[in-house]
């Protein structure tokens, strides 16, 4: 089941390495970051704790991803996720993170990787709230705290306006319009997905008629 919101505070404090340097939580701070790493990080939306194998792999499969799709991985930590996309589903991934300790280890860990599928793997040190991507991801994944939902809101609804898939780990998105965006969900993930109004092609009466109204126009002038 998902985590409560009082476990999920109990999970911020559980990552730090020194409980006697941490403040009491409170909502006031976790609106402007979290701690991570054992220290406070400024703009941070959750503390890093890896995604499970299994929900990896069950959610990237549920996404249909392949070598066309651009996976965006929204605060991706140590790049697993991004990883993952390239391993089993073979497609490029970018992953962006604030934290620069995070960062590094993902750059680390992507060094690991075979040379054709480490090519696969950016990894950018950015805030997702202010980033700008020159490339348009077809799926977008997140673990992040459902306190800072309303953060990213616009930029989920960005992404969803623009037929990108939504892949979210642990807490579930909220509200209606979400609720009719859900496409498949699994155990402690779910996968959304807009529908994508395309411009109807007009029929061949319509065309015929704009046609014949072309031609008056013209024998008129």
């Amino acid at each position: 089941p998902a985590l409560s919101r009082t476990r999920a505070r109990a999970l911020c404090v559980r990552v730090c390495v020194s409980m006697s340097s941490l403040p009491p939580l409170d909502d006031g701070e976790l609106s402007g970051g979290c701690y991570s790493n054992g220290r406070w990080l400024q703009g941070g939306l959750a503390p890093w704790h890896p995604t499970d194998d299994s929900k990896v792999r069950e959610s990237l499969a549920a996404a249909g991803l392949g070598p066309s799709d651009v996976l965006l991985e929204l605060g991706c930590g140590d790049g697993k996720i991004c990883r993952a996309a390239a391993e089993q589903m073979g497609c490029r991934s970018i992953g962006v993170e604030i934290d620069e300790v995070m960062v590094q280890m993902a750059l680390e860990k992507r060094g690991e990787m075979p040379e054709h599928l480490r090519k696969l793997v950016d990894i950018r040190l950015g805030d997702l709230v202010t980033m700008e991507l020159e490339v348009q991801p077809t799926c977008a994944t997140m673990y992040l705290m459902p306190e800072h939902y309303v953060t990213l809101e616009p930029l989920l609804e960005r992404l969803a306006s623009q037929g990108v898939k939504l892949i979210v780990y642990q807490w579930e998105l909220r509200g209606d319009r979400w609720k009719q965006r859900l496409v498949a969900q699994g155990k402690g993930w779910w996968l959304y997905r807009a529908a994508v109004v395309e411009p109807r092609e007009k029929a061949p009466e319509a065309l015929a008629l704009s046609a014949r109204l072309l031609r008056r126009l013209i024998s008129c002038e």
